[in-house]
């Protein structure tokens, strides 16, 4: 059914983001020793490893029109964890994500989410325990920061989208959160792609869901306003247990937020465990195919003044 003329730049964005130094040695510890914690942030496994599975993927494989690209996934990701995935451009990361929160089918094999079978959710359902957040860009012409975090509060406003009193304190408390008052009431479309990225965030956060699901979430923003979402995504686990599973090209940010990192090769999901375990300068040279003389250059540029 085509779209009314009177599709609003509010329909436009439910429905685009609904969730539908030293020399190279192999001996593990190099990138501890040079840029395991290059912000000063804490480091540490702060969830509790005791909490139920929220996320389990059954001999999962992930592609497009039937066609797999990676092949028999399994792994389980706890209650309140924050998982990053790693890999080279190409690899899969956005399509096992895209799949996991159901923005595509799966090829074959069962994801499951708090037990039940991915599919058994309707939308609504689903919209309430997962948000999403990708890489695509929407512009709508009209609306402020905001107007796109409102959309959020799509699941509970019913048909209408009319937002109650406890919706509008949600969504002040995201803004509040985020430290992004001063974009609320610009429109987005004059917003930076590092501002518009922290509101569409804001409007994941919106969602009040039990996971989150983020596709780079770290792309355009600065230094500054990455190690403050570092500090948010860990407040979230510790305070209100939300579960979030990242996709991130900086696997140095990866050490200091993740409980578990998974990397993702274009020939399946390779080395899997606690930062300390995978980023290892073996795993990360395999990973990425890349010489010794590569990773010391890699490592040169990753090293920080502070």
């Amino acid at each position: 059914m085509g779209r009314s003329e009177n599709y609003t730049d509010k329909e436009m964005a439910n429905d685009a983001l609904k969730p539908n130094g030293p020399s190279v040695r192999d001996d593990g510890d190099i990138l501890k020793k040079n840029i395991i914690n290059p912000y000063g942030l804490s480091v540490g496994d702060d969830s509790n490893a005791t909490m139920k599975d929220i996320i389990r993927l059954n001999e999962l494989s992930v592609g497009y029109e039937g066609n797999a690209i990676i092949e028999n996934i399994d792994f389980v990701i706890g209650k309140g964890e924050i998982v990053t995935l790693i890999g080279p451009n190409g690899a899969g990361k956005s399509t096992i994500l895209k799949t996991v929160s159901r923005q595509l089918q799966p090829v074959s094999g069962v994801a499951y989410v708090n037990g039940r079978e991915l599919d058994g959710y309707d939308q609504g359902e689903l919209a309430k325990v997962l948000s999403l957040l990708l890489t695509e860009r929407i512009d709508p012409e009209y609306m402020t920061g905001r107007d796109i975090i409102e959309t959020g509060r799509y699941p509970y406003t019913g048909k209408m989208g009319i937002l109650s009193e406890s919706d509008h304190a949600v969504v002040d408390n995201v803004i509040k959160l985020l430290g992004i008052q001063e974009l609320a009431d610009r429109l987005f479309r004059k917003l930076s792609d590092g501002q518009k990225q922290r509101i569409l965030i804001g409007r994941a956060l919106a969602q009040e869901p039990e996971i989150l699901i983020l596709d780079e979430p770290m792309s355009y923003l600065d230094i500054r306003h990455k190690l403050e979402l570092i500090e948010i995504f860990k407040k979230l686990r510790s305070e209100r247990h939300i579960t979030i599973v990242m996709s991130l090209h900086e696997f140095e940010l990866a050490r200091v937020i993740a409980d578990k990192v998974i990397c993702v090769k274009e020939e399946g999901i390779g080395r899997t465990g606690k930062p300390e375990e995978v980023l290892q300068s073996s795993v990360i040279k395999d990973l990425y195919d890349i010489t010794d003389e590569q990773f010391e250059l890699m490592l040169q540029s990753m090293r920080f003044v502070l």
